[in-house]
């Protein structure tokens, strides 16, 4: 069976976690336990899972959640904005395009690579990281893509459906009875007002001089 089913099938047996107060629910991926040192003094850092090694002594990968302190525009990051030697991943949430990063890292204990993708949630956008050794990396971006699927949450984005009713909105809006008699009114006294000013000015003619009578002749 192929990895990536794996996960799916095993993520049906997992229980997902939650947050009320961030808004967000997801499942955990298959193998991994609650790994409350990986939050350290990182008070952005939710919680973390480690995955447990075969002898059960060693984490090969571990998944953490943290808040971002913001929501999310649309915008996307440019390679001026990334760490060094970032290279930019490409997942799907829902109808929406995300982006990914994948940061190798160099700790005096061995190297890392660590996946994160951020999600835009309305409330407070969130990250998710995968983070291990880098001959992971293939199968921790197909955990990454299993645990994006699962993830729940109403975002500040809004989908093709949603555009399209507020689009819908705005038409039956102006397609009302009271805005279009109210607009049709303010057209017309517009258009009154622009042909009042267009035509010319009829002025009264000048009135002629009166002419005095001829003065009395004098009797000498």
């Amino acid at each position: 069976m192929p990895v990536l089913a794996q996960l799916l099938l095993g993520a049906l047996l997992q229980l997902p976690v939650s947050s009320d107060s961030l808004g967000f629910r997801f499942t955990v991926p298959p193998g991994f336990v609650e790994y409350p040192e990986g939050r350290g003094t990182n008070t952005k850092i939710v919680d973390c899972w480690a995955e447990e090694g075969a002898d059960s002594t060693a984490a090969t990968l571990v998944l953490c959640v943290s808040r971002l302190g913001l929501t999310m525009g649309t915008d996307t990051l440019e390679a001026k904005d990334l760490p060094p030697n970032a290279r930019r991943l490409h997942y799907t949430w829902r109808e929406f395009d995300l982006q990914g990063f994948a940061v190798p890292l160099t700790r005096a204990d061995g190297e890392l690579i660590a996946l994160s993708v951020q999600v835009p949630l309305r409330r407070e956008a969130m990250q998710l990281t995968l983070a291990g050794p880098p001959s992971e990396e293939a199968r921790a971006d197909s955990i990454m893509r299993v645990t994006l699927a699962s993830f729940e949450g109403e975002s500040n984005w809004l989908t093709r459906g949603q555009r399209a009713e507020k689009l819908g909105e705005v038409v039956g809006y102006w397609l009302s009875g009271a805005i279009g008699i109210a607009v049709l009114a303010w057209i017309y006294r517009r258009r009154k007002a622009a042909e009042s000013r267009s035509q010319p000015v009829r002025r009264p003619p000048p009135s002629r001089p009166s002419r005095s009578p001829n003065p009395p002749s004098q009797k000498q």
